[in-house]
């Protein structure tokens, strides 16, 4: 059983950490500072719309929660009707609230974190990225919980354009077995990318085109162009779709595609 001296000593400064508490959670907070009463965390925000925040003790109890958002003070005065004050810093004070680079800066005591059971899924992951604060982008972030790598896959280092294979899968690394023969490389998931190529079959487990399958027709950048066979019978009905690796691909499971020993022929 962990004691509070076990959790303040483990949970460092730059750990990833579970919200137990509150508000907040079950939500995935970075540990940005750790103090002798707890710790100082950035969370993707998610703020009340003014009509629920003004409701009723029962109709709070009933309404849906807020989806996650970086917080935007142009959006805030839109929708609050009033504005949010900016500091000589460029943080920002809202509804008593800190935020910078649309995180948001929130501190909870020793009792309110966990490092147990930390799962991060793929839309929160790719909010933090996007609020470019400087300690998240240099940060090693868990897997998302719906990225799928395993051992034997054959991946991208994004940095590199390097190939290489999964030895082996961590929390925030893999090991990868470089194709070039300079040996194993540990690779951070935010610089790892699946080995796409044309004639691939995929199936898409994240974001909105969740569950989509098809087939790879092209690969360009980042991006990923699969036609999707909705009927043998009319090809005029096949769709394309244009996916974008970093917010699609690292989250997909890829196989070389074959039914029944014959492969398809891509619509051009």
């Amino acid at each position: 059983m962990l004691t509070m001296h076990d959790i303040e000593t483990n949970a460092d400064v730059g750990k990833w950490v579970r919200v137990c508490k509150g508000t907040y959670k079950g939500d995935v907070g970075y540990v940005l500072a750790s103090e002798s009463w707890g710790f100082r965390l950035l969370l993707v925000p998610c703020l009340s719309l003014p009509n629920l925040a003004s409701s009723s003790l029962k109709r709070k109890c009933s309404a849906v929660a807020p989806e996650p958002a970086l917080f935007d003070p142009n959006t805030i005065e839109h929708v609050y009707g009033t504005s949010a004050v900016e500091w000589d810093d460029g943080t920002y004070q809202f509804k008593g609230n800190i935020f910078t680079d649309g995180l948001l800066v929130k501190e909870f005591d020793f009792h309110s974190i966990s490092l147990a059971s930390v799962f991060m899924p793929t839309s929160i992951f790719f909010l933090f990225q996007q609020s470019c604060h400087p300690t998240i982008l240099a940060a090693r972030f868990p897997r998302p919980t719906e990225w799928s790598f395993d051992e034997g896959d054959w991946v991208l280092v994004s940095s590199s354009g390097k190939l290489g294979v999964i030895k082996s899968v961590g929390t925030e690394t893999a090991e990868v077995d470089l194709a070039s023969g300079e040996g194993i490389i540990s690779v951070t998931w935010t610089d790892l990318r699946k080995h796409i190529v044309v004639g691939d079959f995929v199936e898409v487990l994240s974001g909105p085109l969740r569950e989509l399958t098809g087939w790879v027709e092209g690969v360009k950048d980042e991006t990923v162009h699969v036609v999707q066979h909705i009927s043998s019978e009319t090809l005029e009905e096949n769709q394309r779709h244009h996916i974008k690796v970093d917010y699609i691909l690292a989250s997909a499971t890829w196989t070389n595609f074959t039914c029944r020993n014959s492969k398809f022929t891509l619509i051009g």
